[in-house]
């Protein structure tokens, strides 16, 4: 997680959340017993515990979490970082399964923690891969999340998906950090 201490030295004031499941929250073994509503509570309990509606950026499932607590909640502002489309990710799923199969294959060991090399391979392929933003998680669909919150969309070139992991996170944080500014 580069951006946490990256905005701590820019003077913000950073939590991460680790939702129900994941992380170090308790009950890592009932992972597959949580669902979105679970992390909207999880999000909406540490949200009740600041003195102030707080920026909230988000990443990949999270920015569909945070989605969902703002039907109900407040954030003074939000940014999406690789965002889940409104259309769900199963066109993504679909290209996956024909052109990827391995990666099905692979995901539980990952998930579970019983990963091997070759696990390791194949989610490095889809996660971190330059060629996969534009190929199997295209920026338009970007647009579609934007439209819906009426929001302007930017993107990272060459970044994928791990963007807070990739060799290009300092342009993401960069980017982030002029629209924090734009906030005050």
């Amino acid at each position: 997680m580069r951006f946490i201490p990256y905005f701590q030295e820019h003077g913000y004031d950073c939590h991460a959340l680790d939702l129900s499941g994941h992380g170090d929250s308790p009950e890592r073994e009932r992972l597959d017993e949580f669902g979105i509503d679970d992390y909207v509570a999880d999000l909406a309990a540490a949200v009740d515990t600041l003195a102030e509606a707080p920026v909230l950026i988000a990443h990949s499932m999270g920015c569909l979490v945070s989605q969902r607590f703002l039907e109900q909640g407040k954030a003074r502002a939000v940014a999406f970082l690789a965002p889940v489309p409104p259309t769900g990710t199963a066109g993504t799923a679909a290209r996956f399964a024909l052109t990827m199969p391995d990666f099905f294959a692979e995901l539980p060991k990952a998930v579970n923690g019983t990963a091997s090399l070759q696990t390791m391979r194949t989610m490095a392929k889809v996660y971190f891969s330059p060629d996969m933003p534009e190929k199997d998680f295209p920026a338009s669909m970007l647009y579609f999340t934007a439209a819906t919150w009426q929001a302007k969309t930017v993107v990272i070139r060459g970044a994928g998906h791990m963007l807070m992991l990739d060799p290009q996170w300092p342009e993401a944080v960069g980017d982030l950090l002029e629209w924090l500014a734009g906030l005050a």
